[in-house]
């Protein structure tokens, strides 16, 4: 399970301010305080619902104190005008929005009104049938016109979208939060989410089953953990875990008769676990996280009915899964995702076809089994794609600084069996036929189904296709393109073609394109497809026809509709995913990797930056998503005493260097500062910062390369390592490790007659 470090508390800007110190205000704390009537801290309301009634529409602000609080079982109703804050401590007084701290000050709204919810020991999301008492909607946000609506600073758990008692997809729709603009239309008003947690939702499975006739299976609805529909959307330094879509419900059996009536379809998973957006002009993501979400399931085909003088019905198709496991986005026209990740979201498996009916007629035969559910994004019909995410029919999409780690897409649906027959006048039986299985989803880590996208910096690891593309599946009916600078793409799986990289075009597209999909300096290694191992033409790349570049990279084959001009079979040397720094996993280079200083690279084709917003070599930068600097290194132990000892190391290129000691234990791990975090120093041991729940302490942080260390204790190990902390504006923004440095970690021993310094590996 991945642990995401913690973020730095978003400062919040002089307008917000401004437009606070204007609005009216209802202040809200644990059990309430003196009065109860919101008007100040001393006098708070007990009951966020009764602070929101009492803005009477608004516009309004609700100051919350941290603390848990459990919504009716309708779930906490906003009105659009009235903006939510969260994070304040819970014995506040005067505090203003920038005393906040949402992460110190834990500040829960909760669907879980029996206190009883539980997630599943294997996927980690929530278990539906723990959740039949919940509030549909943790927060149902209502009446937009045209202002931001904002919640801030908020844990949302425990909605649960299958108890709204309306029978539209909207109202299946959204167990944390649910957001709807006009019907049928876009509106100009935005929801704004900043520094929550969206955890362990659920969405539902609508009554309106499309195009399934009666007795086929409910929809699954969209967005377990948020629904936007119709709404422009913010979203910054917020996280969406254990989130679910609704899942397809089961086709029903046909009737047993004369002749056996046919299983009904399935119903399809619903899309986009974490989020779900349909409808929006603007779209931005900045510090989105997604971990461990999943789409819904496609329900399976009914088994067909039985027959004694007829043929045996055929079974119902299984039907498709949902799309987006973390994310899906879909018909919007601006997008930008920035320093976001999608780490372990599944898509959603196709059910499984029916089987057929039997019959006891020598004359008759049995049942077709149904079809397995399955993917036909290239005929307009996706399914299970994108286990990180989805981006459908989406334009202006810019996506940066990304990471996709551990994602899957859905499994096609297995094929059901057909129905048993016995032997008649003329022929040995009359045994139904099997019903084929379906294809599996495409892109397990992102589907751009008709979406147009520029990116850069990103890295995408250990993804997994049950289809096409095991990293990324770009799909083109009539304006699927996908134009990538300086990605990474390693250790990706399809069980089709194109380990890495699928481009799938209509017919219609494969004419007069010229490159709609486009890497350069980027790195495709150790990917593999079920065509065969790394050495198969479709490990990294398939495409059935011209419209794939690939310049200046790392990559070994390829098929040969696929341009590969500059191109380098070399090994990176990669690391192990890890967090080095920035807001999101990456996987540095080992010393020596051909990709350091790469010549076969186009420097101009070079973003200033690298995935973790570090500065770039201006002369040749590293092929990738990671860029090498110099890091601080070469920490030595000098006058050591008893007591005291001094420290010198040389500096790495930020300039900056944070150094961590602890009373040294072989077994215990490197340090590894928070990123936003500033430590404070002390140049006594014990009296600097710690690392949280460890016992490296900071005893220095500067511009410097040296320090003299006091407060030692006699004839004591210690481990002392120097980091590199990426100054933007004198205030700590990212510190990283420096893992491969020379002679750092050190130990060295403090004696009042002996004097050592010894030498081990870096941790």
């Amino acid at each position: 399970m991945w642990t995401r470090k913690t973020l730095p508390l978003l400062v919040v800007l002089a307008t917000v301010l401004a437009s606070s110190a204007q609005a009216q205000i209802c202040y809200v704390r644990e059990g309430g305080s003196g009065l109860k009537d919101g008007t100040t801290w001393a006098n708070a309301f007990g009951d966020v619902q009764l602070a929101i009634d009492a803005l009477q529409g608004g516009p309004g602000e609700v100051w919350v104190a941290a603390g848990h609080y459990v919504s009716s079982p309708t779930g906490f109703r906003l009105p659009a005008s009235i903006d939510l804050y969260g994070g304040f401590p819970d014995d506040a007084t005067t505090q203003g929005l920038e005393d906040r701290d949402p992460q110190a000050n834990l500040t829960i709204l909760s669907g879980d009104t029996d206190d009883n919810d539980a997630l599943d020991s294997q996927s980690e999301l929530p278990i539906a049938a723990s959740m039949l008492e919940n509030a549909p909607h943790v927060i149902d946000v209502v009446n937009f016109v045209s202002d931001d609506t904002t919640i801030d600073g908020f844990t949302i758990s425990g909605g649960n979208a299958d108890l709204d008692p309306g029978r539209n997809f909207d109202d299946k729709s959204g167990g944390g939060i649910r957001a709807v603009g006009t019907q049928g239309g876009r509106s100009t008003a935005r929801l704004v989410l900043r520094d929550c947690e969206i955890r362990a939702n659920r969405a539902g499975s609508s009554d309106q089953g499309g195009e399934y006739r009666d007795g086929g299976g409910s929809t699954g609805a969209d967005g377990g953990g948020v629904y936007v529909a119709g709404l422009n959307l913010l979203v910054e330094h917020t996280t969406f875990s254990s989130n679910a879509a609704g899942d397809g419900s089961d086709g029903t059996d046909g009737l047993a008769g004369t002749a056996g009536e046919m299983g009904m379809t399935g119903g399809m998973g619903g899309n986009g676990g974490g989020l779900a957006v349909l409808a929006a002009n603007f779209v931005t993501l900045n510090h989105a996280h997604f971990e461990r979400n999943g789409a819904g399931k496609g329900g399976n085909g009914g088994r067909g009915g039985d027959s004694v003088t007829g043929n045996g019905g055929d079974g119902g198709w299984g039907a498709p899964g949902g799309n987006g496991g973390g994310l899906y986005l879909a018909y919007a026209t601006q997008v930008l995702i920035r320093n976001s990740s999608c780490l372990d979201n599944q898509a959603g498996s196709a059910g499984g076809g029916g089987d057929g009916g039997n019959t006891v007629d020598g004359n008759a035969t049995g049942g077709t089994g149904g079809s397995g559910g399955g993917s036909s994004a290239v005929y307009g019909r996706p399914a299970g794609c994108g286990g990180g995410a989805v981006l459908h029919m989406c334009s202006g999409v810019v996506l940066e600084g990304l990471a996709f780690m551990k994602n899957a897409s859905g499994e096609g649906g297995t094929g059901g069996s057909g129905g048993t027959g016995v032997a008649g006048p003329v022929r040995a039986a009359g045994d139904g036929q099997p019903g084929s299985d379906g294809d599996g989803g495409e892109g397990g880590g992102l589907c751009l189904l008709d979406s147009d996208a520029t990116m850069e910096n990103a890295t995408f690891h250990q993804n997994k296709a049950a289809g096409n593309g095991g990293a990324i599946s770009v799909v083109d009916t009539f304006m699927g393109k996908l134009q990538a600078r300086h990605v990474t793409l390693a250790n990706n799986r399809a069980d089709v073609q194109g380990g890495a990289l699928c481009y799938t075009p209509s017919e219609g597209q494969r004419e007069g394109q010229t490159y709609p999909v486009a890497f350069v300096n980027s790195v495709f290694f150790g990917n593999i497809s079920g065509g065969g191992g790394t050495r198969a033409l479709d490990s990294h790349v398939w495409a059935p026809a011209p419209g794939v570049s690939i310049a200046n990279s790392v990559l070994s084959e390829a098929p040969p509709d696929v341009d590969v001009p500059d191109c380098e079979d070399v090994d990176p040397m990669l690391k192990a995913p890890s967090w080095n720094g920035g807001d999101t996993p990456t996987l540095a280079p080992n010393p020596g990797s051909p990709i350091i200083d790469a010549v076969f690279l186009l420097p101009d084709e070079s973003p200033a930056t690298d995935q973790r917003g570090f500065p770039r070599d201006d002369g040749f930068p590293d092929v990738g998503a990671f860029e090498v600097r110099p890091q601080a290194s070469g920490i030595t132990m000098t006058a050591i005493t008893s007591t005291t000892g001094t420290a010198t190391w040389t500096p790495g290129i930020w300039g900056y260097s944070v150094v961590f000691m602890r009373p040294d234990d072989p077994g215990d791990p490197k340090p590894e500062p928070w990123d936003g975090r500033m430590y404070n120093s002390n140049a006594t041991f014990g009296n600097g910062g710690y690392i949280t729940n460890t016992a490296w302490c900071c005893v220095y942080a500067g511009p410097g390369n040296t320090v003299n260390i006091m407060g030692l204790t006699a004839e004591t190990k210690y481990s002392i390592m120097v980091c590199d902390t990426f100054i933007a504006t004198r205030s700590s923004d990212y510190v990283h490790n420096t893992e491969d440095a020379t002679d750092n970690p050190l130990v060295f021993e403090t004696d009042t007659a002996l004097a050592k310094a010894t030498l081990v590996s870096p941790i």
